[in-house]
């Protein structure tokens, strides 16, 4: 596995399917036996908005979920520390071949990550 194809999961598995899991709830609205009343609030005023203001609150989601995603692989590049003396580490293990995924000397995990996602998220380059 190398950072790029790591990345390319993480887009897919964490980035779009936290966007389509999170409007999917809203537009079904609750499941389980007592849903939060914050989350019967929410699906109700989702399900009420305009079809155009559910396509922004869609582009608002997408904005958070690559906040959240592209502040951890911060971290992981060591760009964003929680604390001073930390260094983090992460290893790909296949096979019993293990591979680094967040070399210091490489590109930076969320430069990646903004490579393959920033159209989507943000629009076209002007």
């Amino acid at each position: 596995m190398t950072p790029k194809h790591f990345v390319a999961g993480l887009v897919q598995v964490v980035h779009e399917a936290s966007v389509a899991d999170t409007l999917t709830t809203l537009e079904r609205g609750p499941s389980g036996r007592r849903p939060s009343k914050r989350f019967l609030e929410l699906s109700a005023w989702y399900q009420a908005l305009s079809a155009a203001d559910q396509v922004r609150l869609r582009q608002v989601v997408e904005l958070a979920v690559h906040a959240s995603l592209f502040g951890t692989l911060c971290v992981l590049d060591g760009v964003r520390t929680p604390e001073n003396s930390t260094e983090f580490e992460l290893f790909a293990v296949q096979d019993a071949k293990q591979v680094q995924l967040n070399l210091p000397e490489a590109e930076c995990l969320h430069d990646e990550y903004q490579s393959q996602i920033y159209e989507r998220v943000f629009g076209p380059v002007a």
